[in-house]
């Protein structure tokens, strides 16, 4: 039974992002475009998105279904923004995916008490308005600097050159807006049940992103928790080696 891996980028990235995971001869990486896939789009809200990813990759296989084995093992990765997204569309239908993989992906907002979540669900509101706008109105390459300068990616690799004509600003200001950790659910709980693999990696320098892998680790002994060295937050960028080496020894 061959590996198919579906691949979810992160926000400005792109699929080919994904090209630097060198992988079997026999497995097939599916590096999903879906900033341009109707379905799919930041025009979904992300109560919707994870079920209309399920059925995409349902109708996907359906289509090439000559080249696809009868029972793919099929593996869900996704990294930063896209490990969000990929923790609705896994947790939608946990029975489609032999596992997940995660990549710097934040698992949701969880507080002791209401007050303080709500609290904190308004805070990344307004940080990502404050994106939502600068996306739309300033000129793009500052303000792809500007993302770049934030402290989360303090000892990453900047990512491939973005240029704006490759993009719809409108669209990732509805990544920002729509997307938002704000709106998202926590899904501490469904990983604490969760029967398949899980695996989380994070990078060296990122101290909060570690922090979530160890506590998701204690959650549940099926997810494990995975340092890449020499990385920050960008882990797909800093040490795609590691991450080819950890996904052809576990997947």
């Amino acid at each position: 039974m061959s590996v198919m891996l579906y691949a979810l980028h992160g926000f400005l990235g792109v699929p080919a992002d994904f090209s630097q995971i060198k992988l079997p001869t026999d497995w097939q990486m599916n590096a999903i475009d879906y900033l341009h896939v109707r379905e799919l789009s930041p025009e979904n809200s992300l109560k919707d998105w994870g079920n209309n990813f399920c059925k995409y990759v349902l109708a996907k296989e359906k289509t090439v279904a000559g080249n696809v084995p009868d029972q793919p093992k099929r593996w869900l990765i996704g990294y930063s923004q896209g490990g969000r997204l990929a923790l609705h569309a896994f947790f939608e239908n946990p029975f489609l995916w032999q596992g997940l993989i995660l990549l710097s992906a934040h698992p949701g907002i969880r507080a002791a008490d209401k007050l303080t979540e709500d609290t904190e669900r308004l805070h990344r509101q307004q940080f990502h308005q404050q994106w939502v706008r600068r996306f739309e109105k300033q000129d793009f390459d500052k303000t792809v600097e500007q993302w770049n300068a934030q402290p989360v990616f303090a000892g990453s690799k900047n990512e491939p050159k973005r240029l704006e004509k490759n993009y719809n600003r409108h669209q990732l200001a509805k990544c920002l807006s729509h997307w938002s950790l704000s709106l998202q659910k926590d899904f501490h709980p469904q990983i604490k049940a969760c029967q398949n693999k899980i695996f989380y990696i994070a990078g060296e320098f990122d101290e909060k992103y570690k922090q979530i892998g160890r506590d998701l680790e204690r959650l549940n002994p099926n997810v494990i928790a995975t340092v890449a060295p020499e990385s920050g937050h960008r882990v797909l960028f800093d040490n795609p080696d590691f991450i080819s080496e950890l996904l052809k020894t576990r997947c």
